[in-house]
């Protein structure tokens, strides 16, 4: 790879996964069925809205540029890229696959026989059940994010990505893994009962604390005066910049993006909340004066009397 080239070269290397191609077309191919079959059905735009569809079909075309793109193909070269394929991975693709309503669409795309099967293997096994409800619970959710984007960022183990195919895959999973789980408890993507549901206050304090680890760990590689992962070091400098001002703009990256991904994310959600506090505190008004109009016949015929 050359160490100064040129910008159309740079977007035009793009890699191809065999087993990354596959699962993203298998994917694809799974929601369209559901579509299809959800539209057979007479129900496709009553579970479904256009806006759901191309929510998802961006949420793959995320996962296609984080892992097939240029991103991919210099994310061994300078740390900055690998850390912009990583906020890909964690912030930008879970989100956006889960506000595409893939449960329902998913679970019609399927084969019927496999829905059944996965199904009764939850019922007879009670400790699954409980499991994919704990994995989805606040608590639990923002731990393993938390955890899964300090612990891969450790050294040692980060290192091995660089060196390791299959090490590299298996953060690639984790991080999407995480971030689907994480995201779930905002986006609720199957329907649930409103006692049941997570208040739009607590969602925005979760959201927002989740900034912490990721801006401990931004402000750490930015201010580092030395470099975190050798690997970087050993490789040609590409356009003359060196590996420990990479290393900054990384953290920069992971410190200013990764926030202003939550914060924008946390000002909808606050702007949500004022919405239902309005909606909530006009319905009062309206059931008080609904009840004070039913009150003054009664008074006003004891006067009367």
């Amino acid at each position: 790879m050359p160490t100064n080239p040129s910008f159309t070269s740079v977007l035009t290397t793009w890699t191809v996964e065999p087993q990354i191609v596959l699962a993203l077309v298998l994917t694809g191919v799974l929601y369209v069925l559901g579509l299809r079959e959800l539209d057979r059905r007479g129900k496709l735009w009553r579970l479904v809205g256009r806006r759901h569809v191309a929510l998802f079909a961006l949420g793959l075309l995320s996962l296609a540029l984080a892992l097939l793109s240029p991103l991919d193909t210099y994310d061994t070269r300078l740390f900055s890229v690998h850390m912009l394929q990583h906020l890909v991975l964690l912030q930008v693709a879970p989100p956006l696959l889960l506000l595409g309503k893939p449960v329902p669409v998913l679970l019609v795309g399927l084969p019927r026989a496999l829905v059944r099967g996965v199904a009764r293997a939850q019922r007879r096994t009670p400790w699954l059940h409980w499991l994919t409800h704990k994995l989805v619970s606040p608590p639990v959710a923002w731990t393993l994010y938390a955890a899964d984007l300090l612990l891969w960022h450790v050294p040692s183990l980060y290192q091995a990505t660089l060196y390791n195919t299959g090490v590299h895959l298996l953060e690639h999973v984790c991080f999407v893994s995480t971030g689907l789980l994480f995201w779930w408890v905002i986006a609720e993507p199957l329907p649930r009962p409103r006692s049941q549901r997570l208040h739009l206050g607590l969602r925005l304090l979760y959201t927002v604390s989740a900034m912490l680890p990721m801006n401990l760990l931004g402000a750490l590689l930015t201010l580092a005066d030395r470099l975190w992962y050798p690997f970087y070091g050993a490789q040609p400098a590409l356009w003359g910049w060196s590996a420990i001002d990479d290393q900054r703009l990384g953290g920069l990256l992971m410190w200013l993006a990764g926030s202003m991904i939550f914060m924008g994310i946390g000002s909808v959600m606050f702007f949500r909340m004022l919405a239902q506090d309005e909606r909530d505190r006009e319905r009062d008004e309206a059931e008080d004066s609904a009840y004070g109009d039913q009150a003054v016949p009664t008074g006003a015929a004891t006067v009367r009397s």
